[in-house]
């Protein structure tokens, strides 16, 4: 059979050779101590600083006994294997290579890239391995074609028809019974492995310890998972019910502000720390046991609101947007929608507004229709607002008659 490697240099190819070659070897080795000298098969190769027990390669194959095994490295070095213009070549060693495998030969061509060889043997290999190791790294990805091997091997289209494909690992076994380059030369292949690589197996990296140290370290996340979360919880939570001379150990400072306030709520705590730090709380706050604000408010003094400011927050509603002009004493003033000036609006706007009629369009105006339904939802949240309010008020009376609070 005929087999063609191709690669780039520093790819594997030879290396994967020598290895096929030194299990022949080994083969051999066998078969002489078994006295079996009819099956031993001769090796030939011009592979550099080879160690397995061969002969060197004869300029015509034709010459080497049946069942022999010929590696030719290099074979585009070597002038009948290189291509020409011609499809079928007309030397008989190479005519004889259509009939190899009648003989019994194993021939390996070992090259850089398949258009360096006569375009006739390339008709007659068995199969085509290729080598493909952009990274430099000790293992390479071979690719297998067989009966109609391809010229560009390199391509995503033949890579897809290819047999199949698998790894390659070098062992420094194989590569030490050859030599891949001269005595006096320095190996100047280098790993090149792409940033974006290195980029994905950092992230993978920090994505699995993150990952870990949620499952492993985090006591939140392993108590989540075991239980052993809410089931401390809610052993604390029946200890308070239960136990109230118990209340100031479980106001910890990651109970519930709402859990303080239903506790405290109860006649026997009212008199705890905790519970007259909380009250006292809401007096300083000006707060509420229902969580409503109380501020005082004076209407004599409508403009006084720095009390008011300082104790409540609220959600801004309306905007001020330009509602008409006033012209008194020759001195024209602009109104917002809500009646407070609006100052610097220059005289010409006011005068062309109520000299001209010519009236500016409101882009924040509500359709009469729309204006309903606004006002038709607000309604129907004050009055659920109330009912829920009663409700709830109707609720904390009854459970303080149960308490014994009133």
């Amino acid at each position: 059979m005929i087999y063609l490697f191709t690669g780039a240099i520093g790819t594997g190819k030879t290396t994967y050779v020598t290895d096929q070659l030194m299990k022949a070897d080994k083969q051999n080795q066998t078969h002489i101590q078994n006295g079996e000298l009819d099956k031993v098969r001769q090796i030939f190769s011009n592979i550099d600083g080879l160690k397995v027990t061969h002969e060197p390669l004869p300029d015509d194959w034709r010459t080497t006994p049946k069942n022999s095994i010929i590696a030719i490295d290099e074979c585009h070095k070597i002038e009948i294997y290189q291509p020409s213009r011609k499809v079928l070549h007309d030397d008989p060693r190479i005519v004889a290579l259509n009939e190899s495998r009648h003989t019994g030969h194993d021939i390996y061509f070992i090259t850089q890239a398949p258009k360096f060889l006569h375009q006739h043997i390339r008709g007659l290999v068995n199969e085509h391995y290729h080598f493909h190791n952009p990274m430099g790294l000790n293992a390479a990805t071979v690719f297998l074609w067989r009966n109609g091997n391809t010229t560009s091997p390199d391509s995503d289209a033949a890579k897809n028809k290819a047999e199949r494909s698998f790894i390659y690992t070098f062992s420094k076994d194989v590569q030490a019974n050859f030599s891949s380059v001269e005595d006096d030369a320095i190996h100047t292949k280098k790993r090149n492995i792409p940033k974006k690589v290195i980029a994905i197996l950092t992230l993978l990296v920090c994505l699995i310890s993150f990952i870990s140290y949620k499952l492993f370290f985090d006591e939140r996340t392993t108590g989540n998972l075991t239980g052993e979360t809410f089931t401390n919880a809610s052993k604390n939570l029946s200890a308070a019910k239960n136990d109230p001379e118990s209340l100031g150990k479980q106001f910890a400072p990651s109970l519930a502000q709402d859990q303080i306030s239903i506790e405290c709520r109860k006649g026997a705590n009212v008199e705890k720390p905790e519970c007259v730090k909380y009250f006292d709380d809401l007096t300083n706050n000006k707060g509420s046991v229902g969580g409503e604000t109380i501020v005082s408010y004076n209407p004599s003094n409508p403009y006084d609101l720095d009390e008011i400011q300082e104790s409540v927050t609220y959600q801004v509603t309306a905007k001020p947007v330009f509602s008409g002009c006033t012209k008194m004493n020759g001195k024209y003033t602009a109104y917002t929608q809500q009646g407070t000036r609006i100052q610097n609006v220059s005289s010409s706007d006011c005068n062309r507004l109520i000299e001209d009629a010519d009236r500016p369009f409101n882009y924040f105006a509500q359709d009469k229709t729309q204006q309903e339904y606004s006002q038709r939802d607000e309604q129907r949240y004050q009055s659920e607002r109330q009912t829920r309010q009663s409700s709830e008020d109707i609720a904390r009376h009854q459970q303080a008659k149960q308490e014994g609070l009133i």
